[in-house]
């Protein structure tokens, strides 16, 4: 006698296809980075694909995405050695043809561009030259990048309002009375004559102008003795003792527009007009709140200048140019290497 064992199997078919294909560039040169990595939040049922040359796959059932009427999204992180990490929504339309095509571009990290600005004939240093972002004098742009002094402590969105400004000193000159570190919000000052909640000062010297809003205290009292003063947003750098601080007031001197959008840590963006103007001031398209920056750098006495936090731009057109007498200037086309932390770029003035 034999015993037969039967077993029932229930087949079924798994649909595995591509739902999003896409591409990896470089934002600034177009080619794709040397590796990268992507990742699908929350979503294990969604498998990723990398393949060389900045190309990847999302596959998966399209089951796993729910109703084919109904839109569906997920959302993808991008990273990179040597650039920004990037997140993004993707969006499945309701009744997509799959695969959704998607493209990424990544920003480089930023670099910083530094140098020394020296008479031609002579090799001597020169202190106060302005060393300056301009347009493409062959071929102007349709959108103007302008350098920043100081990088921006807020993002912004393509549009927000950037109000050019010039800012005069005025009042009482005060300085610095204890040590004020980076990130301090409130500075002790050897005197608070004339100043109130609102009030714009400007710390350092040219090289490295930082500005700040007043936030309190309310009632200023003794002002001609040293006290306090609260700020409105942060500093960025470390000022010391001694180092001079001036109340200015607001001209404005025109209005532009950001082209493109703008992140916190920025210190290049890109405008609708020239700007000429000493400052611009960032418009918080949400709160109003206002943010001001000087524009382009200036050396110091030993002829050295510093522009950080560039980024998003392939070439920069720098004019380095002191009034005189006599009149001095340069013009140099630089393009930018993010390989290297810090670009130099030196400038031998002629008249």
């Amino acid at each position: 006698m034999s015993l037969t064992t039967a077993w029932m199997v229930e087949d079924f078919t798994s649909v595995f296809q591509a739902l999003v294909t896409g591409s990896v560039v470089d934002g600034v040169t177009g080619l794709a980075p040397a590796s990268f990595g992507v990742r699908v939040d929350g979503r294990s049922d969604i498998y990723v694909k990398v393949i060389e040359g900045g190309l990847f796959c999302l596959a998966g059932d399209p089951v796993v995405l729910g109703d084919p009427a109904v839109q569906h999204s997920f959302v993808l992180h991008v990273t990179a050695s040597g650039y920004r990490d990037v997140t993004t929504t993707v969006v499945i339309p309701a009744n997509a043809v799959l695969p959704i095509i998607l493209r990424v571009q990544l920003v480089p990290h930023a670099v910083t561009v530094q140098g020394r600005v020296v008479v031609s004939a002579s090799g001597v240093p020169i202190a106060g030259a302005s060393v300056m972002s301009v347009d493409d004098p062959t071929t102007p742009p349709v959108e103007h990048l302008v350098a920043l002094r100081t990088w921006l402590r807020s993002g912004y969105p393509a549009g927000a309002v950037a109000n050019e400004e010039q800012l005069p000193v005025g009042g009482a000159v005060k300085h610095v009375s204890a040590d004020a570190l980076p990130g301090a919000r409130s500075v002790r000052l050897d005197n608070r004559i004339g100043l109130a909640i609102g009030d714009l000062l400007r710390f350092g010297v040219a090289a490295d102008y930082e500005y700040a809003a007043v936030s309190g205290p309310a009632i200023m009292t003794t002002p001609g003795a040293p006290g306090h003063v609260e700020l409105t947003e942060p500093l960025y750098r470390g000022f010391g003792v001694g180092v001079e601080v001036r109340k200015v007031t607001i001209a404005g001197a025109g209005v532009r527009h950001l082209t493109r959008a703008a992140a916190a840590g920025d210190a290049v963006v890109f405008l609708d007009g020239t700007s000429t103007a000493e400052a611009l001031a960032f418009v918080d398209p949400v709160t109003g709140a206002n943010e001001h920056h000087a524009l382009g750098a200036v050396t110091d006495a030993d002829g050295y200048y510093r522009i950080d936090a560039v980024g998003g731009v392939a070439t920069l057109f720098l004019d380095a140019r002191v009034a005189g007498p006599p009149a001095l200037a340069a013009l140099r086309e630089w393009r930018l290497n993010y390989a290297d932390a810090v670009n130099v770029v030196d400038f031998r003035l002629r008249p």
